[in-house]
């Protein structure tokens, strides 16, 4: 689970959060589909929200891509 889905989960979800930034829902929705929140808009959620700053940072990078295993070459 990314920081941008427990942020927007904890305040209400999709359309709580984005009723109380005054933006769509479908904006916020795009948050949780990227799994993170532009910086841009770090100042109004903090000044919404009361999120310290540097929680909302964390929230803003990307979700770390996942890493497989790789399937090792057979010995012929």
């Amino acid at each position: 689970m990314t920081k941008a889905l427990v942020l927007i989960e904890e305040h209400g979800g999709t359309r709580p959060l984005a009723r109380k930034l005054g933006l769509s829902p479908s904006t916020v929705q795009s948050w949780k589909r990227k799994g993170s929140i532009p910086a841009s808009r770090v100042p109004a959620i903090a000044d919404v929200t009361g999120i310290s700053l540097d929680e909302l940072l964390k929230a803003c990078l990307p979700p770390l891509p996942t890493r497989t295993k790789r399937k090792e070459a057979a010995h012929v």
